[in-house]
């Protein structure tokens, strides 16, 4: 890695630091310039306003996760194993990165940003990929039913997606609430059971 890879990547980092603490509109660029030591114009010469530095950390965050989920997915022993790892990973890195707000329900003006949605969509398109990988795979070994293996993981993303999104609507959430988020995640489970289930092939 270059010394100016090194220094952009240190800046990501003390970025995703505060980002992940305060939040990001209550951030800014002399806040992250200031817990770096780095002079504001050292900042800018890396990123030139802070939206290029959001994208850059949602591009970072975004890209470890999907290279978590071809991690489970390559070192996968059943399908069921898999798909309760990705929901464990999904739930840790919820958390972890909550105060980002990089979901598409919420409306913070920053994620109109149409390099930021491309973004997001990339690793999307990435996520379903891998995982439709693993329902092709089933299918053709006759594990599971003949099924398009793209639009069945968009499925099953998407409801896993909406219980998380309307429990937090349900309980007004400004912070995840430990307990009702835990509920969420054990209904994550049992979604995922079921749909699994009704895409075996039991013959």
């Amino acid at each position: 890695m270059s010394e100016t890879d090194k220094k952009s990547d240190l800046i990501l980092e003390g970025a995703i630091k505060r980002f992940c603490h305060f939040g990001i509109n209550k951030t800014s660029m002399s806040e992250i310039a200031e817990d770096l030591s780095l002079s504001k114009p050292a900042l800018y010469y890396y990123y030139p306003d802070k939206q290029s530095l959001i994208v850059a950390v949602a591009d970072k965050i975004s890209s470890a996760y999907a290279d978590e989920v071809e991690v489970i997915f390559k070192k996968i022993s059943t399908l069921e194993d898999a798909l309760m790892d990705l929901i464990e990973l999904r739930r840790n890195f919820f958390l972890k990165y909550f105060m980002l707000h990089m979901e598409e329900e919420y409306s913070d003006a920053y994620l109109k940003d149409p390099t930021l949605i491309q973004v997001m969509h990339k690793v999307k398109k990435r996520e379903i990929g891998i995982i439709a990988a693993s329902f092709q795979a089933g299918i053709e070994n006759g594990e599971i039913l003949e099924i398009d293996a793209f639009k069945t993981t968009e499925l099953l993303l998407d409801t896993l997606r909406g219980l998380r999104s309307s429990c937090m609507r349900s309980e007004k959430m400004i912070l995840p609430d430990a307990d009702a988020f835990e509920q969420v995640f054990c209904k994550q489970k049992e979604v995922a059971r079921i749909f699994l289930k009704g895409i075996k092939n039991h013959s």
